[in-house]
């Protein structure tokens, strides 16, 4: 498929995403690539312990691509976990080297595994899953750390551990992350003292130089039991979702957190692929001023989870009239839409059959 093919040519590390720490001329979504690649630690290159680690990477991926922690149970997916090869591009084996905490040089290897886009979105389509595209929301972490009788909002520039665990829970889950600059800015938008508070009103007038779609603020501190104990505060579309956390270990105290949210997203766009529309979804895209736009933004549609197929109707003037096959509802696909970059929606028409046309406006 175009769209796929396309995918694969845009490509930027996962990694790189979301460590970004976005200005507010950003867009509020971002395009996360690389979803459909795992690095997991392995003790040897021995085929029996890289196949243990491609089991565990195609349930990372399979978890990623729909949103859905309960994929796993699944019994489609559970017999593809015990072939994880069929599902399998290529991988190859990396080697860190670092060092430990008294000097000494210490290895460690992992394999990446690159897994076939198509045939997974596939396996998903098969187990009756849902699939989430590569367009997710940024998320903005406000997150107050107490430690040593100190208060302190961790920032983008921070290297903390708390903060690494944070990136990498939402590496596994597919979220792209934004964190604070903590400059002059921010810190007379929202004092230590309110993120503490979590107050919802001055949490959200700090984020709107972020542009941030989704916004999951939290507090921790240090308990008597020698662990550690907070709240988190998680906002998106106008809702809220609040709830306690406690761990023993600090770097564990964020991943609840981080799962819940990309549930909480994934619910709200993922493509459910057992609702196929038995119609044709009919959308006019303006400002195509040329036969590069129009490629493009047919090649663009392509990219999105919820579109099968595309099918060009007509060109008038710089209107270009598209049908579009699609999974899912109607609603999720113009969400999904309205989340990229590339199409700004406008006011639907009705079109003399009565049925609705769906309008956007092409930004080149």
């Amino acid at each position: 498929m175009l769209g796929s093919v396309l995918r694969r040519q845009l490509l930027m590390p996962l990694c790189f995403l979301l460590s970004l720490c976005l200005s507010a001329d950003f867009a509020f979504a971002i395009q996360v690539q690389e979803l459909y690649i795992a690095e997991v630690p392995v003790e040897s290159q021995q085929n029996a312990d890289r196949l243990r680690a491609a089991k565990t990477g195609l349930g990372n991926v399979v978890v990623r691509i729909s949103g859905a922690r309960e994929a796993l149970a699944n019994s489609w997916i559970e017999i593809a976990l015990d072939n994880p090869d069929k599902y399998l591009k290529q991988f190859r084996f990396i080697i860190n080297k670092s060092f430990d905490k008294k000097g000494g040089e210490a290895a460690g290897q992992r394999v990446r595994l690159n897994f076939d886009a198509e045939l997974i979105d596939q396996l998903l389509r098969d187990a009756g899953l849902p699939i989430w595209g590569v367009n997710r929301p940024n998320l903005l972490i406000w997150l107050v750390q107490e430690k040593g009788g100190n208060r302190d909002i961790i920032g983008a520039d921070d290297k903390s551990a708390l903060k690494q665990a944070i990136a990498e829970q939402a590496l596994i889950r597919g979220l792209p992350l934004l964190f604070p600059l903590m400059d002059l800015e921010d810190k007379a938008a929202l004092s230590t003292v309110d993120a503490w508070g979590l107050f919802q009103d001055r949490l959200e007038r700090a984020s709107l130089r972020y542009n941030a779609e989704a916004i999951l603020a939290g507090k921790v501190y240090p308990d008597a039991q020698g662990g550690w104990t907070g709240r988190w505060l998680f906002i998106f579309n106008s809702q809220t979702l609040s709830f306690n956390a406690q761990t023993k270990r600090l770097e564990d105290f964020p991943v609840e957190a981080i799962n819940r949210v990309a549930d909480y997203l994934a619910n709200y766009y993922a493509i459910n692929t057992n609702a196929l529309l038995k119609d044709r979804v009919r959308i006019v895209v303006k400002g195509v001023n040329s036969t590069e736009d129009y490629a493009r933004a047919s090649a663009y549609l392509e990219e999105f989870a919820a579109v099968r197929d595309v099918f060009i109707s007509r060109v008038e003037g710089d209107q270009l009239f598209l049908d579009l096959l699609t999974e899912g509802q109607r609603g999720q696909l113009r969400q999904a839409i309205a989340l990229g970059s590339k199409l700004e929606p406008e006011p639907s028409l009705i079109g003399a059959d009565g049925r609705e046309i769906l309008v956007f406006r092409w930004r080149p």
